[in-house]
C-alpha cells in the first residue's frame, strides 16, 4: 500500500526529476539526539494522498514530492508526534526539516458528576497550550470512553509541555482541568468534574400543511455566549462535539438536543430536497422550542 501511494505521488521517476522537489530532514528526541522513526506525508485537497517514509538509524529522511503544500508528521516509538506544514518547491533548494519530539508518558484519572458519582462513558481529550494540530494519533488525542466507573487513560501525553484535559459526556456540557505538566512517565489520579447540564433545544419538523415529518435529518450548530467556555475549551474536540449535534426526527416529527450551551443556536432540517432552518437564543436552565416547517 505504501508503494502504491508513493507511485501516485510521483507517477514516474523522470517526472519527479523534472518537476518535483526534494525534502530532507531529521527526527530528534528532546535531550537525546537522533531517533529512528517514520514520517507520514499528507498531500492533496479533497482527495488526500498519504505516504510513509522511514528514517535511517540517525533519524535522517529524504522525500521526493511534486511541488505544492504538504503536511509532514514525524513519529518515533515512545515519543509524541509532531507535524509541520511545508510548501514544496521544485528542485533541491528546500530547507532541511528538523523535528524535535517530546518523550511520552501516560495520564489517567476519573470523571465525576455533580453528585460525586463516576461518569461512565465520559470522553477525555488533551490539548497543548499554543498548539493547533491538523492530525494526531488516537493514542495522543484521547477520546476513548471511560469505564463504568468513570476511569480514563491517555497513553501518549508529551512530557514537559503544558496541557489541558477536556471531559465530555452525553447530557452535560464539557469541562476542563487546569493547566498540567507531565514531569515523569506517569500522572495518575487526575479528577475531572462534569457538573453543568446546559439547556435543551426541542421542537418538531412539519410539512407545509403542519403534518409531522418523520426521518428528517436535523442538525444543531451552537454559538456559545462569551464566558461559556475558555479559549482552551473552544479549541478542543469536546467543544466541537458539544456545539455540533445531529439527530433524526421521530414518528411525530419531534426532535431534541440536550446539553446545549447558552448563546445562539441554528437548527436545520432536511428531508430529500426540502430544507428548513430556524434560530433562537438559548438560556441556561430554560428549554428552547424551534418548529421547522419544510416547504
Amino acid at each position: 500500500m505504501k508503494r502504491w501511494v508513493l507511485a501516485m505521488l510521483c507517477a514516474a521517476a523522470s517526472l519527479c526529476a523534472q518537476t518535483g522537489g526534494s525534502i530532507t530532514g531529521r527526527i530528534n528526541g528532546e535531550g537525546v539526539g537522533p531517533l529512528r522513526g517514520e514520517v507520514t506525508v499528507f498531500m492533496g485537497g479533497s482527495a488526500v494522498q498519504i505516504s510513509n517514509v522511514m528514517t535511517d538509524d540517525q533519524g535522517v529522511f529524504r522525500i521526493d514530492l511534486p511541488p505544492g503544500q504538504v503536511l509532514l508528521v514525524a513519529r518515533a516509538e515512545g515519543y509524541v508526534s509532531e507535524e509541520r506544514r511545508l510548501l514544496v518547491r521544485p528542485g533541491t533548494g528546500n530547507g532541511a526539516v528538523q523535528f524535535s519530539l517530546a518523550p511520552a508518558g501516560s495520564v489517567s484519572g476519573r470523571v465525576f458528576d455533580e453528585s460525586g458519582a463516576g461518569v461512565p462513558g465520559a470522553r477525555v481529550w488533551v490539548t497543548y497550550a499554543g498548539e493547533t494540530r491538523a492530525w494526531r494519533l488516537a493514542d495522543e488525542a484521547g477520546g476513548e470512553a471511560a469505564d463504568a466507573f468513570g476511569h480514563f487513560h491517555i497513553p501518549m501525553v508529551a512530557q514537559g509541555r503544558a496541557f489541558t484535559l477536556h471531559a465530555e459526556s452525553e447530557g452535560r456540557l464539557p469541562s476542563s482541568s487546569g493547566t498540567q505538566v507531565l514531569r515523569t512517565k506517569e500522572m495518575a489520579g487526575v479528577v475531572l468534574l462534569l457538573r453543568r447540564r446546559g439547556t435543551t433545544v426541542r421542537g418538531r419538523v412539519v410539512d407545509a400543511t403542519g403534518n409531522p415529518v418523520a426521518g428528517a435529518d436535523v442538525r444543531l450548530r451552537a454559538l456559545p455566549a462569551d464566558g461559556e467556555f475558555t479559549a482552551e475549551q473552544r479549541a478542543s474536540f469536546a467543544f466541537a462535539r458539544s456545539t455540533n449535534k445531529t439527530t433524526v426526527s421521530a414518528a411525530d416529527g419531534s426532535y431534541a438536543f440536550v446539553a446545549v450551551p447558552a448563546g445562539r443556536v441554528v437548527v436545520t432540517a432536511q428531508a430529500g430536497a426540502r430544507r428548513a432552518a430556524g434560530e433562537a437564543t438559548t438560556v441556561a436552565g430554560r428549554d428552547t422550542e424551534i418548529i421547522l416547517a419544510l416547504p
